[in-house]
């Protein structure tokens, strides 16, 4: 059996709210809204029946679309008695119901929703909820939570929403939190990173009254005995970056004294996470443009600058290039190391990022800890490193044996080059990076677990070669006829079978996107992102984005 190819995407025909309505009274024209509404229900009910999570995940987002509020309630009771994965479906159901239901007559089912579910791990229910609830009615309530609210995860997430939204209340509730912080040191924690993200967000602000009282209030307590590493981490990361607002001698303060350099991109974390792309497409032959890309001293790898074009006898001309800046010691050490590498066997994609990865590996210190895991179909970390590993020659030499050990399978009629770990699952990489800590993985929601953010990744680096085709909850289902049969890393289609092997939601960039937006909501990880091959630009793009990370494409235009 093939699995199911994407399939192109549909938009349900949107159907009228008109508002609640009864049997014996119904609004000119709502009876044929009813039997609408009678139908979608129908066609949702059945598609919970489905086997696979696609299926179950596309009839609610059909279902939402409705834009009905007794969709919403119907919805909301699910989030109580989710299936299985049932915190992956909580998350999902959040968001489609962020996204769809944003009108007046959604403002009191939304909020009946999240007063049921008051736990931390409901942090990104009330973050989507309260999204929802701003752009209903304003900020009042959203100001509230995040002011009085007994939780001090959901008073984050309130405040997290503000944030996100630019809202000029979420400086004055920053100034209010940092005078009289939490005693919990995990809600402290949290409270002192956003104050960080606030004060980041609204740095234009700077000279305002409000902007200034937060930091007199934030500096202090980046520096205090009770702040936790990471925190000071996070918070130095924000700062460093509002002109200004720290000291040139502290501007490396709070990042290690040698900082992990993968591929010519520099980070500046402790906990080092690399997600290495093992799927088959990674056996493809560097072009002459990609090797010579690699080939590149590390000094040389750096954003391209904007220059204003040059103006001469009225036509614009493009300004020379400036010359790269000279490579410091560190940058030197990385180029000598380069050109021992062996570069005569460095054929294919994965041959570099092996290459590259044990070059990284080899330059972190003691003091360090790192993990590295591998997606193709599955996602799994190293057996040399099942959780976070003190990055001492022990732990890197077993982990750069257990790489070199790595062999490609054999070719096939798909897989003419031969085959490694299968298709594309970046969603499982992302997901196994922010539940690793010391000891594994966590088993909690690593998002708002209070040891993972101690113990877990404060820097990750993605390497990939191709858009996402696959994640971890995939599931054999009744192939719809308008799904054609095929391979998704290829796109190669076969004949049509009646089942097909359908991957979950987060083979889509749009909802991948959405968890990762969740995954580093409070932890604010460092995100930096490799792209070689046929990667999904746009994606890559938005985490390196989204984790205020670097981006880099293997074999620049």
């Amino acid at each position: 059996m093939q699995p199911v190819k994407r399939p192109p995407p549909t938009r349900r025909r949107a159907l009228a709210v008109l508002g609640l309505l009864t049997a014996l009274a119904l609004a000119p024209g709502a009876a044929a809204e009813e039997v609408d509404f009678k139908t979608a229900k129908e066609a949702y009910d059945q598609w919970q029946e489905r086997p696979s999570l696609y299926m179950r995940h596309k009839g609610r987002v059909e279902f939402a679309q409705t834009h009905d509020v007794r969709a919403l309630k119907i919805l909301a009771k699910s989030y109580a008695r989710p299936e299985v994965p049932k915190d992956q479906v909580r998350y999902l159901l959040a968001s489609i119901c962020a996204d769809q239901f944003k009108a007046p007559p959604h403002l009191d089912a939304w909020r009946a929703w999240r007063k049921k579910h008051t736990k931390p791990t409901d942090a990104w229910l009330w973050f989507r909820a309260l999204g929802a609830d701003i752009q209903i009615d304003g900020t009042p309530e959203t100001v509230r939570i995040a002011r009085k609210h007994a939780s001090g995860v959901l008073r984050a997430a309130a405040l997290e929403a503000l944030i996100e939204r630019k809202d000029p209340a979420a400086l004055t509730l920053t100034g209010e939190a940092l005078a009289a912080p939490p005693a919990k040191p995990f809600d402290r924690m949290l409270l002192l990173e956003s104050a960080a993200e606030a004060l980041y967000v609204f740095r234009a602000q700077r000279a305002t009254d409000a902007w200034k009282a937060a930091f007199a209030l934030l500096r202090p307590l980046l520096d205090a005995k009770t702040t936790m590493e990471r925190t000071r981490l996070v918070v130095g990361r924000r700062l460093a970056l509002i002109p200004g607002a720290l000291e040139p001698a502290e501007l490396g303060r709070y990042s290690p004294p040698v900082k992990p350099t993968f591929l010519g991109i520099e980070a500046s974390g402790h906990r080092i996470v690399y997600i290495i792309d093992m799927s088959d497409s990674m056996l493809t032959p560097l072009t002459g443009k990609e090797l010579a890309d690699l080939r590149k001293p590390p000094h040389q790898v750096r954003p391209p600058i904007k220059r204003k074009p040059v103006v001469t006898g009225g036509k614009k001309q493009e300004a020379p290039k400036a010359a790269p800046p000279p490579p410091t010691p560190a940058q030197k050490q990385i180029a000598e190391a380069m050109a021992k590498l062996p570069w005569k066997r460095i054929r294919n994609r994965f041959d570099a990022a092996r290459e590259f990865l044990k070059l990284s590996l080899r330059g972190l210190t003691p003091q360090q800890q790192f993990c590295v895991i591998g997606f193709g179909s599955e996602a799994r970390t190293l057996a040399a490193t099942p959780g976070l590993r003190p990055a001492i020659e022990k732990h890197i030499e077993k982990a750069c044996v257990e790489l070199d050990v790595i062999e490609p399978g054999q070719a096939t009629g798909a897989r003419p080059r031969g085959t490694l770990w299968g298709y594309t699952n970046i969603h499982g990489g992302m997901h196994r990076a922010f539940k690793v800590r010391a000891k594994g993985l966590s088993k909690k929601a690593e998002y708002v677990d209070p040891a993972t953010f101690a113990e877990g990744c404060d820097t990750i680096f993605l390497l990939s070669d191709g858009k996402p085709t696959w994640d971890d909850w995939p599931e054999w289902d009744i192939r719809l006829a308008k799904h054609k049969s095929g391979d998704p890393e290829s796109g190669a289609e076969t004949k049509d079978h009646e089942k097909g092997h359908y991957y979950g939601p987060y083979a889509l960039g749009s909802w991948l996107r959405d968890d990762v937006r969740r995954l580093n909501l409070f932890r604010k990880t460092e995100m930096h992102c490799i792209g070689i091959g046929e990667f999904d630009t746009h994606l890559l793009e938005w985490i390196s984005a989204r984790g205020m990370g670097r981006f880099r494409r293997i074999g620049e235009k």
